[in-house]
């Protein structure tokens, strides 16, 4: 038998945590609907693409990438790369994720680029903000 004081302990703890529920479906429910998550997405698969051929391009090669992402964040991991929003970190839920083909790449962390720059000199390819 419980008493009376603990049921409305239950009920509050209900209650609250309900509340942080239907709070987090509403957040990202709003963050899918909005075209930041396709676009993430696009510019992961994008990327992938591109280190994929340019790991199979002989000589040197020097690309500036044409889409937007100054608020983003690019994790370069290994063989994957992660797109994300720069004010969420890597935390974000909705962040843009693609592995692409060939040798694994050194870890590069760029945040908030002006605009990104592709550079492939022998085998090595790195990312930058210029």
């Amino acid at each position: 038998m419980q008493k009376r004081g603990t049921l409305v302990y239950k009920a509050l703890i209900t209650l609250i945590l309900s509340a942080i529920i239907v709070a987090s479906f509403v957040t990202v429910g709003n963050k899918y609907g909005s075209a930041e998550a396709p676009h993430k997405q696009a510019v992961a698969n994008d990327l992938a693409l591109i280190l994929t051929e340019m790991q199979a391009m002989p000589g040197d090669l020097t690309l500036a990438y044409g889409q937007d992402v100054s608020r983003y964040g690019i994790l370069l991991s290994g063989n994957s790369i992660l797109i994300y929003s720069a004010g969420l970190g890597r935390t974000d839920i909705i962040a843009g994720k693609a592995a692409f083909n060939g040798k694994p790449l050194p870890q590069t962390l760029i945040e908030r680029p002006s605009s990104l720059i592709i550079i492939k000199k022998g085998d090595a390819i790195t990312l930058s903000s210029a």
